[in-house]
């Protein structure tokens, strides 16, 4: 699965998690984009139209095979998140956390989760300053009510904070509606969560609950509308297009969305 910070078609290197032969365990493996043509530049419309008439459905229905770079890190049992372009964290379910230079090699010990996940989101904000940090924001997919705790933070939700040679991990607040009466029979999914407003806020989809937004600076959050994203999983921005894109909810198409209006009137 591919795993990313900008999904920026501008960017160097992809880091992908591949499966394994050995049950529980997965492989990184670093493309460098700068020697793979995965997109080719878009030719005058007359090209495109004498070659239309030339080429046949089987030929234009061919896709060339792409031979992926040997394997960097093997890892058991554990879950995968993006830091940076060069730089995955890679936490086990007892909450211990590694950190992977996959440019360098090098695997470093990072402080551990408070409490450690079931089955996490993860999204990643990176800091203005261009410094080559961020913040990693983990949660429960499916984080249970809260009912009863006066608390301002939760160790359901809480963040890697990175910056060059320092990083901490900080309890935050969790979504209002996990400690609403009215949403506390039954623990409800995260089904879709991007970064959106240009990293000031993370935004999270909560089957038939609403949708909700965390000011990344102020850990503040807000509620969108009552209605969910019509996406299922993680969504991912391109600048170039404007867009966010990821799998529609129920067909699991590959669907494209703008989020940058959102309001509490209507679903994107």
């Amino acid at each position: 699965m591919p795993i990313d910070s900008t999904m920026s078609l501008s960017r160097r290197f992809l880091n992908l998690i591949v499966g394994d032969n050995m049950p529980q365990t997965r492989s990184i493996c670093c493309i460098d984009l700068t020697r793979q043509q995965f997109f080719q530049p878009s030719p005058p419309e007359s090209a495109v139209a004498q070659d239309s008439t030339a080429q046949t459905p089987a030929a234009a229905s061919t896709m060339e095979r792409l031979q992926l770079p040997n394997l960097i890190l093997r890892l058991w049992n554990r879950y995968f998140f993006p830091l940076s372009e060069h730089k995955i964290l890679s936490v086990d379910k007892s909450g211990c956390s590694l950190l992977f230079d996959a440019d360098t090699r090098h695997l470093v010990t990072m402080p551990f989760l408070n409490k450690p996940k079931r089955d996490p989101i993860s999204l990643f904000v990176p800091n203005g300053d261009g410094d080559d940090g961020g913040s990693i924001f983990v949660m429960d997919r499916v984080p249970k009510p809260e009912i009863g705790s006066r608390a301002q933070t939760s160790d359901q939700f809480e963040a890697f904070i990175y910056r060059k040679n320092f990083v901490d991990c900080q309890l935050l607040p969790p979504p209002p509606y996990l400690r609403d009466y009215k949403h506390c029979e039954r623990r409800h999914k995260i089904n879709a969560y991007a970064v959106v407003d240009g990293g000031s806020q993370i935004c999270i989809s909560v089957e038939d609950v609403g949708t909700y937004c965390l000011d990344t600076a102020s850990h503040t959050w807000s509620q969108v509308g009552d209605w969910t994203l019509p996406f299922d999983g993680k969504l991912e921005y391109v600048p170039e297009l404007k867009l966010w894109f990821g799998f529609s909810a129920g067909a699991q198409h590959f669907a494209a969305s703008d989020l940058s209006s959102m309001d509490c009137q209507s679903q994107p």
